[in-house]
């Protein structure tokens, strides 16, 4: 059971919902079988980081969904309504919205693929009831069986289908928050009661072998691309693990036996750290053990823990976890029930001198939302039928090492994880090595000038780096991996590190101010189509000074990285033969209001082959200033007064102050700032791109 710490360090609330989501669905689900079924003996794997973050929901924390789910549908501003309708619908449409009739209802009128075009014109349909209906129905749809099972009120509201009120909401709301107060006791309950164990991994989920050496991922990748400097921090691996085994003692009133290393991640260096921090029994995959023995026979030797310098080391038998995590879903129950057990039996009649232990690992809450029902009729099927089964016994990992102790030895485990036996999840692609080159800047610049800070400060700090050591934000550099979230987690990486720089009073630098990910470039819904020349006064002075411009229609919610009130509507661009120009249109407020730019500030970044920033002070907005970076410092360059702002913003700046000539190609991205902090960025990834004109620029248009 795991998520990445998703609290913003900057804004102090979290980002993303899914520890909430996730825990009236499979952290509940899964604890209330385990109470129903003891004699399963199921393991379940914490990680602190969860954990943490499931106290903190308690005491009152809130995500930005949770914000919006609690607001008065008559009182939704635009941006409110666009992002409930972007962020609404994140669910398994087969088993979470279909099965809610009038969920389903609001999905097609929102569109199934909430495209711009789909929400656009659903803001037109929707009323505020739909609105009242959606918070209530997203939320709903992540309660799992056993909340609606134990719950008349959740169930009356599923019956009642349509037409919610805003106590009906608030319910459900509350309920939520009544089953995250429930998680870490019923969890400790169980483990004292012995119906089942818990293991522990790292506590911000780091991959413990790269902290100790980022180097070891050219074992498994020979010749892979690595971060320009060394990650070599064994220390923190092993303050990592000890902080679980700590916060599991406090909190849960002892210590686990045993650690699911982070993503199954296993090195010797790294069982070393966790044996010395009195775990006796690990778990990896069967890939490692074939790649850390000779001659590997899986039916020899995949089913017992081999020992490797006192640890006792399990491997995961592939094939069986992989079909409960993404085969069996697409399944009657009893059919996949069927299958599995008839594999275990066919493990079972292999002749072996003492009982074979199969590993059975996987994901404890995703797989879940794509079976039916949340998975309750294939659990249950298969913990009865385990328990009636003459050749197979459930047993955890703890008790069968305490029965029967490992089989046989290794001299080495192979460095991997559960992942392709490597690391090349988290290693080995430009934007992974730049996000572990900012984790090391960031680390180095704390260690110099830690003695600058208070006690408190220190751990602040540090905390920071440990929680950024985190696995998931380099799960989402890189190639490998990639969803509608990756700006959102590279900018929450980005966070925890510039939360450091700010704790020391230090400038952050480029590399944690600007993106990661690499720069895709973003076609303009118009491109230019002739060169302009717009008087610079903030206002639309005519209608043809911007006709031939090109034109870039801000994404709605996704462009506002804070979540708050958006600022910019439209952006606009164009150049003559001698100056690029830039227009921002803001977003229109109702009643008659107006945005107050007295703590805001906009930055444009360009690249032409060099990098160029540009820096405008809305509260004072007559002049602007052009940077250019020279060995990772801005170098201020020039100040200019071509800028206005009134109605519109617009501003001119000279090709030769950004080093560009006819033919140049220039990329571009602006970021605004409310008091400092960044609140919104167009692209939200990417990079809007056009090329510097020459003489026969317009001749070229005519002709198209």
């Amino acid at each position: 059971m795991h998520q990445p710490n998703y609290r913003d360090p900057i804004r102090g609330y979290y980002s993303m919902p899914w520890v909430r989501l996730h825990a009236t669905k499979a952290y509940y689900d899964m604890a209330k079988l385990a109470e129903r079924f003891p004699e399963v003996g199921m393991t379940v794997n914490l990680v602190p980081s969860l954990l943490e973050q499931i106290e903190d929901y308690v005491a009152g924390a809130v995500d930005y969904e949770l914000m919006l789910s609690r607001k008065d549908p008559v009182e939704l501003t635009a941006e409110d309504k666009e992002a409930l309708l972007a962020r609404f619908f994140q669910a398994h449409h087969e088993t979470m919205i279909k099965p809610l009739p009038r969920f389903m209802e609001l999905l097609q009128l929102r569109g199934v693929y909430g495209t711009r075009n789909d929400i656009a014109t659903a803001l037109k349909k929707f009323a505020f009831q739909d609105y009242l209906d959606l918070q209530v129905l997203f939320n709903l749809a992540w309660f799992g069986f056993a909340a609606k099972e134990e719950d008349s009120g959740l169930r009356k509201l599923i019956r009642k289908g349509r037409f919610y009120t805003i106590e009906d909401r608030d319910y459900v709301l509350k309920k939520q928050h009544d089953i995250l107060a429930a998680i870490i006791p019923i969890h400790k309950k169980l483990w004292k009661e012995g119906a089942i164990d818990i293991s522990a991994s790292p506590f911000y989920h780091p991959i413990l072998p790269l902290l100790c050496d980022s180097s070891i991922a050219q074992t498994g990748m020979p010749g892979c691309l690595l971060p320009a400097n060394r990650y070599n921090q064994p220390g923190d691996a092993a303050k990592q693990v000890e902080m679980a085994m700590q916060y599991f003692k406090r909190k849960l009133g002892r210590k686990p036996t045993g650690m699911w290393p982070s993503e199954g991640s296993v090195s010797d260096e790294a069982l070393q750290i966790i044996k010395d921090a009195g775990v006796k029994w690990a778990a990896t995959d069967e890939d490692i053990l074939a790649k850390s023995t000779e001659g590997y026979d899986r039916g020899r030797d995949l089913y017992q823990p081999w020992d490797k310098d006192g640890v006792a080391v399990y491997f995961r038998d592939i094939q069986l976890s992989d079909k409960i995590g993404f085969v069996y879903s697409r399944n009657p129950a009893e059919t996949a029930v069927d299958d599995f057990i008839g594999r275990l039996n066919v493990i079972a009649d292999q002749p072996s001198n003492k009982p074979r232990c199969i590993s059975v690992i996987l994901d404890g809450e995703n797989p879940w939302e794509y079976y039916p029902n949340s998975g309750k009729e294939f659990i249950e099927l298969l913990y009865e039928r385990l328990g009636t089964e003459k050749k197979l016994a459930p047993i955890s990992f703890t008790q069968y090492l305490d029965d029967y102790g490992p089989g046989g030895k290794l001299k080495s485990i192979f460095p991997g994880s559960w992942i392709n036996g490597n690391f090349d999840t988290w290693m080995g692609d430009k934007e992974e090595a730049d996000g572990w080159d900012a984790l090391y800047n960031a680390r180095a610049a704390l260690v110099e000038n830690e003695a600058s800070l208070t006690k408190a400060k220190q751990k602040e700090a540090w905390s920071e780096i440990y929680r950024a050591e985190g696995s998931d934000w380099f799960w989402w550099y890189g190639d490998d991996h990639s969803s509608p979230n990756d700006p959102e987690f590279d900018r929450l990486f980005r966070a925890h590190l510039e939360h450091v720089y700010r704790l020391l009073g230090k400038e952050v630098p480029t590399e944690v101010s600007e993106t990661i990910l690499l720069k895709q470039l973003v076609r303009a819904d118009v491109e230019p189509t002739g060169l302009i020349s717009p008087v610079i006064d903030g206002r639309t002075t005519t209608f043809y000074e911007w006709l031939s411009a090109g034109w870039v229609p801000t994404a709605g919610p996704a462009g506002a990285m804070s979540g708050g009130e958006p600022l910019i509507s439209a952006i606009y661009y164009g150049f003559d033969l001698e100056q690029f120009y830039l227009r921002m249109d803001f977003v229109e407020l109702e009643d008659d209001k107006t945005h107050d730019f007295s703590q805001r500030r906009f930055v444009i970044q360009l690249e032409n082959g060099g990098k160029y920033r540009i820096e405008i002070d809305l509260a004072d907005c007559c002049t602007y200033l052009i940077y250019r970076k020279s060995k990772d410092r801005w170098v201020r360059r020039v100040r200019r007064d071509t800028v206005a702002l009134d109605r519109v913003f617009e501003l001119a700046v000279p090709f030769e102050d950004i080093g560009a000539v006819a033919g140049t190609r220039i990329n571009f991205v602006v970021t605004a700032f409310e008091d400092g902090v960044e609140h919104e960025r167009w692209p939200a990834s990417g990079s809007i791109s056009f090329e510097a004109p020459d003489d026969d620029f317009e001749s070229r248009m005519w002709q198209v």
